[in-house]
Protein backbone atom coordinates (compact mmCIF):
# COMPACT_ATOMS: atom_id res chain seq x y z
CA UNK A 1 0.00 0.00 0.00
CA UNK A 2 1.87 3.33 -1.39
CA UNK A 3 0.45 5.98 1.74
CA UNK A 4 2.26 8.42 -0.48
CA UNK A 5 0.22 8.05 -3.02
CA UNK A 6 -2.99 7.82 -0.59
CA UNK A 7 -2.01 11.02 1.21
CA UNK A 8 -1.44 12.91 -2.20
CA UNK A 9 -4.60 11.88 -3.39
CA UNK A 10 -6.80 12.66 -0.63
CA UNK A 11 -5.13 16.09 -0.36
CA UNK A 12 -6.15 16.83 -3.57
CA UNK A 13 -10.06 16.52 -2.97
CA UNK A 14 -11.95 19.53 -1.94
CA UNK A 15 -10.63 22.04 0.20
CA UNK A 16 -7.89 20.12 2.26
CA UNK A 17 -5.11 21.70 4.34
CA UNK A 18 -3.40 19.02 5.51
CA UNK A 19 -3.67 14.98 5.63
CA UNK A 20 -1.98 13.76 8.84
CA UNK A 21 -2.07 10.66 11.37
CA UNK A 22 -2.63 8.58 8.01
CA UNK A 23 -2.53 4.93 8.92
CA UNK A 24 -3.67 1.76 7.30
CA UNK A 25 -4.49 -1.54 8.47
CA UNK A 26 -5.82 -4.62 7.09
CA UNK A 27 -9.16 -5.39 8.95
CA UNK A 28 -9.23 -8.91 7.14
CA UNK A 29 -7.81 -10.79 3.46
CA UNK A 30 -10.15 -8.61 1.65
CA UNK A 31 -10.90 -5.31 3.75
CA UNK A 32 -8.19 -2.70 3.88
CA UNK A 33 -9.26 0.02 6.84
CA UNK A 34 -7.35 3.94 7.15
CA UNK A 35 -7.46 6.00 9.74
CA UNK A 36 -6.63 9.90 8.86
CA UNK A 37 -7.10 13.43 10.11
CA UNK A 38 -7.99 15.70 7.68
CA UNK A 39 -7.59 19.36 8.18
CA UNK A 40 -9.93 21.92 6.50
CA UNK A 41 -11.42 25.17 7.22
CA UNK A 42 -14.47 25.24 8.98
CA UNK A 43 -17.28 24.40 6.73
CA UNK A 44 -21.19 23.64 7.26
CA UNK A 45 -21.46 19.71 7.60
CA UNK A 46 -23.33 19.05 4.49
CA UNK A 47 -20.08 20.19 2.93
CA UNK A 48 -18.08 18.04 4.59
CA UNK A 49 -20.09 15.01 3.88
CA UNK A 50 -19.93 15.81 0.26
CA UNK A 51 -16.03 15.90 0.39
CA UNK A 52 -15.84 12.77 2.75
CA UNK A 53 -18.36 10.79 0.49
CA UNK A 54 -15.54 11.94 -2.46
CA UNK A 55 -13.06 10.99 -0.40
CA UNK A 56 -14.32 7.70 0.17
CA UNK A 57 -15.17 6.95 -3.23
CA UNK A 58 -12.08 7.65 -4.53
CA UNK A 59 -10.33 5.24 -1.83
CA UNK A 60 -12.77 2.33 -3.49
CA UNK A 61 -11.80 2.99 -6.59
CA UNK A 62 -8.07 3.65 -6.77
CA UNK A 63 -7.14 1.66 -3.68
CA UNK A 64 -9.40 -0.63 -3.42
CA UNK A 65 -9.76 0.74 0.59
CA UNK A 66 -13.43 0.02 1.38
CA UNK A 67 -13.55 1.21 5.16
CA UNK A 68 -12.40 4.37 5.68
CA UNK A 69 -12.04 6.29 9.35
CA UNK A 70 -12.45 10.33 8.25
CA UNK A 71 -11.91 12.53 10.91
CA UNK A 72 -11.94 15.79 10.25
CA UNK A 73 -10.64 19.31 11.70
CA UNK A 74 -10.60 22.98 11.63
CA UNK A 75 -7.04 23.36 14.00
CA UNK A 76 -4.27 21.16 14.42
CA UNK A 77 -4.46 18.71 17.65
CA UNK A 78 -2.13 19.69 20.33
CA UNK A 79 0.75 17.78 20.91
CA UNK A 80 0.33 16.98 24.64
CA UNK A 81 -2.44 14.87 25.53
CA UNK A 82 -4.71 13.41 23.79
CA UNK A 83 -4.56 13.04 20.07
CA UNK A 84 -8.48 13.68 19.10
CA UNK A 85 -9.37 15.57 21.78
CA UNK A 86 -8.04 19.12 23.14
CA UNK A 87 -6.85 18.87 26.56
CA UNK A 88 -7.39 22.40 27.60
CA UNK A 89 -10.64 22.95 27.71
CA UNK A 90 -11.65 19.75 29.88
CA UNK A 91 -13.54 20.00 32.80
CA UNK A 92 -13.56 16.48 33.74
Amino acid sequence: MDITAIRKELEAIGDIKEINHLHVWNLSSESIAPAVHILMDDKMLSEVDAIAASMRDMLLHRFNIDHPVLQFETRHIEKDGLLCCPTNNYKG
